[in-house]
């Protein structure tokens, strides 16, 4: 996504996101450890977004070792 854009405001309008994700984490020993990893696999993504790396669309999630662990869906709209 380009930054270009990204913190401009239309008074008239609302600017809105709608984010879906899916992931399927596997192979830890514990919930716990399950948990742990995937916490930090949506703090990276939540940086993502934040960041303005992902635009529109649709977008694999990785895991720590670059593996795919799921997608998330992003929809970057306005109201109004």
């Amino acid at each position: 996504m380009s930054l270009d854009g990204f913190d401009e405001f239309d008074e008239d309008t609302e600017a809105a996101l709608k984010c879906d994700i899916e992931l399927d984490i596997q192979g830890h020993r514990t919930p716990r450890e399950a948990a742990k990893a995937t916490a930090a696999i949506l703090r990276a993504l939540a940086a993502s977004i934040e960041n303005g790396q992902l635009d529109t669309g649709h977008h694999p999630v990785m895991n720590l070792d670059q593996e795919k662990v799921g997608e998330v869906y992003l929809d970057f709209y306005g109201i109004g």
